[in-house]
């Protein structure tokens, strides 16, 4: 379950941080096409900025490794509701015996 819940925060933060990414490609093309318009920019430049949220998309994909076969009598149920799991709260830190010793 800790799992769980780390890799849905950990899921929450990638989107934000997509979100803002993408709203600062977007600003950097809003300044470049006026930048075009006045002849202060090349229009490839312009083509250039507008790819780069592909590009950096991309890059930035993880490489999922290979996932072990599960069979299905051991899967859990799949969720049917659509709503958008949230997670808050912090983690609880377990300290171990040997943690204590020290």
């Amino acid at each position: 379950m800790q799992s769980a819940f780390i890799d849905v925060v950990q899921a929450q933060a990638d989107v934000q941080l997509a979100r803002e990414s993408l709203a600062a490609f977007n600003g950097i093309v809003t300044i470049n096409t006026e930048r075009v318009r006045s002849g202060d920019l090349a229009t490839v430049e312009l083509e250039r900025s507008r790819l780069a949220p592909c590009i950096s998309r991309t890059m930035s994909e993880p490489r999922d490794p290979p996932r072990r076969r599960v069979s299905p009598a051991a899967r859990p149920a799949r969720r049917t509701d659509t709503t958008p799991i949230q997670a808050g709260g912090e983690l609880r830190r377990e300290v171990r015996r040997r943690d204590r010793m020290r």
